[in-house]
């Protein structure tokens, strides 16, 4: 986030391996998302998508209902860049059910969770309004496996 991506992917893999080794799964998961968002902002779209599946994984898999949101607004914007709008109206949609439903006191959440406002700008210009609210409502009415369920499937550009 400081404008050195490259030293911040190699680190964030390196972390990513440490946890991986020493079986610290939630830690590993948090690694592998912020690796993602480095990724992403790397145009190593591919990779990113890799990377924020594997976390939405361990997330769904806990329930931790902010890690989600984020994973779900990460893939939304790797699904931005690959011209996918319905889809990723539907996970920002996801994500926002998922933020409001947050307990205020959890301090679960990355104090930097990543503001969707540019590729949510992208989007509706991209879609009509009817287009952008019907996507938007279909992911807010997903259930939290149904979300983690729309994001693994979602097609992440090569």
């Amino acid at each position: 986030r400081q404008g050195n991506a490259p030293r911040a992917v190699e680190l964030l893999e390196e972390g990513l391996s440490l946890f991986e080794e020493v079986g610290d799964r939630r830690n590993a998961a948090l690694a592998a998302l912020n690796l993602a968002d480095a990724l992403r902002d790397s145009d190593e779209l591919t990779q990113a998508g890799v990377y924020y599946r594997d976390a939405l994984v361990e997330f769904g898999d806990v329930g931790d209902r902010a890690l989600i949101a984020e994973g779900l607004q990460g893939l939304g914007s790797l699904l931005v860049r690959a011209g996918e709008f319905e889809r990723a109206a539907t996970l920002f949609g996801a994500a926002s059910t998922l933020k409001s439903k947050e307990e205020p006191s959890s301090g679960e959440a990355s104090a930097e969770i990543a503001s969707p406002a540019a590729d949510l700008e992208a989007i509706r210009g991209a879609l009509s309004e009817d287009a952008f609210t019907a996507a938007w409502e279909a992911g807010r009415i997903l259930s939290l496996e149904a979300a983690v369920q729309a994001a693994l499937g979602s097609a992440v550009p090569s």
